[in-house]
């Protein structure tokens, strides 16, 4: 976390220009945080992360989600937050039904942290990010800065899973209010082997996009 903040606080030394949150993703003058949490996972995270996950599907499968429907969204968005949050109400009505409904309890797919510090992941993005392309989007400082700092998790992946679980269960028996204080107090941290991965991806992404614009003219 100390050394995140320290890469906030000097991130403009590496040529790194400032972000800018688009207008309609700050919370609104008299918008509570349930409902700025709500809008901003129905304007952001399904059409922008979501909608990736469907992409890998459609060329095999129709994909039809009956609770994204208008007439069930819009009737959600007019519930009050506490009836939202927690998918409260949606929990009461599932509750009742039978035969009793089975959910998924964790996930089916690796820690990313466990993924991303494995010597084999490591190896191949240190070798994407000390490239000559790579230098050409990033200062060779600010990429030998994160490479420098990656480290490779050498311990056992039953563990981290185990360790994974009993934080996360931990994390249930806190009560919401608590959590949520907890949270707003909370300075923001980032892994980084995560902030490692993000730069390789930026310059993946530019350099198959700049082939493509090359390619069209």
């Amino acid at each position: 976390m100390r050394r995140f903040r320290q890469l906030e606080k000097n991130y403009k030394n590496y040529g790194i220009p400032e972000q800018l949150i688009p207008s309609y993703m700050l919370q609104g003058k008299d918008e509570s945080l349930d409902t700025w949490r709500d809008r901003l996972y129905h304007q952001f995270r399904i059409p922008t992360v979501l909608s990736a996950l469907s992409d890998l599907k459609l060329g095999y499968v129709e994909q039809i989600t009956p609770l994204m429907s208008d007439n069930i969204i819009t009737t959600v968005q007019n519930l009050p937050d506490k009836l939202r949050t927690d998918k409260f109400l949606f929990k009461k009505i599932t509750k009742n039904l039978k035969p009793k409904l089975k959910y998924a309890t964790k996930s089916a797919t690796s820690d990313p942290q466990n993924i991303l510090s494995s010597s084999e992941v490591l190896s191949y993005i240190t070798k994407e990010l000390s490239s000559p392309y790579a230098k050409e989007i990033f200062s060779e400082e600010f990429l030998h800065m994160i490479i420098k700092k990656s480290q490779i998790n050498k311990t056992h992946t039953t563990k981290n899973k185990y360790k994974s679980w009993l934080k996360s269960t931990l994390i249930k028996l806190i009560p919401t209010k608590i959590r949520i204080h907890l949270a707003s107090n909370n300075k923001l941290s980032i892994d980084n082997n995560i902030l490692m991965f993000r730069v390789y991806i930026i310059i993946y992404m530019h350099q198959r996009l700049s082939s493509t614009e090359n390619f069209s003219e």
